[in-house]
Order: structure tokens, then C-alpha cells, then sequence
């Protein structure tokens, strides 16, 4: 009885050493399952548009997790005019932000972009992430799905019943064509003066602790009304995309580009 009460003394010594071998990893494995993704987001300039779907803002961004991957679902930005009125814009699309270029047979560089719908983004541990987001105005976007959306889904709808008519008698015949002309004209809100914003992340497994930082610019009396040039060539383009449809294809393509400005941000 003595020398089996011994040999169990000691197995139990040994059970214990041994699962003590294994705090280290325990610890290690725990601290992996329930550590949350350290996401960063940063960003140095921003390039501000409008266009038909109203205003417009790309930022070229690097992100970075550290800790674990994460998975982004939704990126939203949270815009204030210096006199405390706010936007807010929804992601739109997603590109690299690192050029892929190459030189065409008559020797001009040719840049190659792959655009994306904004769905989801997944950043690799400790890996730095280069994209360059496009933000729509969300409640711009909300008022063009409920004026522009319908109005050229009417307009296309009628064209067989255009008559004798010109296409500008028969574009202003379809009902909404001036509320499409007032949405266009009232979607502008770029104007001089200080603005601020941040940035608001959603992920899609919720377990991460996002560093916002809090930026700001500033747009010129100059800035602005270059910026408001894009309201002709928002409604010129408007007209533009109408005329392909009312001639059936048959005309000379004439869209313009939209002007943008490209401003420095500031850490506030």
C-alpha cells in the first residue's frame, strides 16, 4: 500500500508539471481567440467631385490590423461644415490605390484600374491594405433613386410614343424632368470655408477596435466655384445619356468629365 501511495504521489507531480507546460500556450491560444483587431486608417489628401449622382469624395487610404485579420463591411463618412451643418457619405467603390500601368505599341502609358463595388474588405494581419475609396452623399443618393431612377425609367418606357417630337420637347413631356433639374441643381453643397470629418467602420464579425482619427481641409472661394462648374456637366451629361436612348444610338457620344480638387488633410 506504501509503495503504490508513492507512485501515485509522484504520477500526480507529474500530471501537474505537465499541464503546467501547457499555460503558456493556453494563455497564447486565449489571448488569439479574444483579442480584438486593432484597425487604423489613415489618410493624407482627399479629392473632392460632383456629378450626376451629386457630390463625390475618393480618399486614398492605407489600412492596417494589428493583432488579428479583420473583415470591414461597411465604411461610412461623418462630414461637418464649418458652421456646423453635416453630410453624410456611404463607400460606393473600391479600388487599388497603386497604379498598374504599362506603355501601349505607340508609346503612351496606359494606367489600369479594377473598380469595385464597396461590399467587403479584408485586411491580413500586420499587413498594410492601399485603396482608394469612393463616398457618394447618402441622402443625395436616396433623392436621385426617388427623382432621376424613375425619370429615365419613364423616359424609356414612352420612346415609342415620341411622335413628331424634338428631343427636347419630348424629354420635357415625361413628368419629372424639372424635378430632375432641381435635384440636380440643389445636390451641390461644396462651398468655401473649413470642413471636418470622420471616419465610421462597421465590421462584419464585430470584434475589432477601430483608431478614428478626426481630419480636416479646407476649401477656397476658387475651389468652390470650380467645383460648381460640374452642375452644366452634371445636366449636360444628363441630357447626354437621354439623347443616346431617344435617338436610339444613333449620335455622336459627347459625355464631359467631371472637374475635381484635390485638397491636404490635417489632423485635428
Amino acid at each position: 500500500m506504501q509503495g503504490d501511495t508513492g507512485s501515485d504521489f509522484w504520477t500526480l507531480i507529474i500530471a501537474i508539471v505537465g499541464a503546467g507546460a501547457w499555460i503558456p500556450y493556453l494563455i497564447t491560444l486565449a489571448i488569439k481567440l479574444f483579442s480584438k483587431a486593432k484597425v487604423s486608417l489613415h489618410a493624407k489628401k482627399i479629392i473632392l467631385s460632383h456629378d450626376i449622382n451629386g457630390p463625390s469624395i475618393r480618399l486614398p487610404v492605407a489600412f492596417v490590423s494589428e493583432n488579428k485579420s479583420a473583415r470591414i463591411n461597411e465604411i461610412d463618412i461623418e462630414l461637418q461644415y464649418e458652421d456646423k451643418s453635416e453630410a453624410f457619405f456611404k463607400w460606393f467603390s473600391i479600388s487599388s490605390a497603386v497604379e498598374n500601368s504599362s506603355i501601349d505599341s505607340s508609346g503612351n502609358k496606359i494606367t489600369n484600374t479594377f473598380l469595385s463595388d464597396a461590399i467587403m474588405i479584408f485586411l491580413p494581419k500586420e499587413n498594410v491594405q492601399l485603396l482608394s475609396i469612393v463616398f457618394q452623399e447618402r441622402n443625395k443618393t436616396i433623392k436621385k433613386n426617388d427623382i432621376l431612377t424613375p425619370y429615365v425609367d419613364r423616359f424609356e418606357r414612352n420612346l415609342k410614343r415620341t411622335g413628331n417630337k424634338s428631343f427636347k420637347e419630348y424629354m420635357e413631356s415625361i413628368d419629372g424632368w424639372y424635378e430632375v433639374e432641381d435635384f440636380i441643381k440643389d445636390s451641390y453643397i461644396w462651398k468655401a470655408g473649413e470642413y471636418k470629418f470622420k471616419f465610421i467602420i462597421n465590421s462584419a464579425d464585430r470584434k475589432i477596435n477601430f483608431i478614428s482619427e478626426l481630419y480636416s481641409f479646407n476649401l477656397t472661394k476658387a475651389d468652390e466655384e470650380w467645383l460648381n462648374t460640374n452642375l452644366e456637366i452634371a445636366q449636360s451629361n444628363t441630357k447626354e445619356i437621354l439623347h443616346k436612348s431617344f435617338m436610339h444610338g444613333d449620335y455622336t457620344e459627347n459625355m464631359q468629365s467631371y472637374r475635381n480638387t484635390t485638397k491636404s488633410l490635417t489632423s485635428v
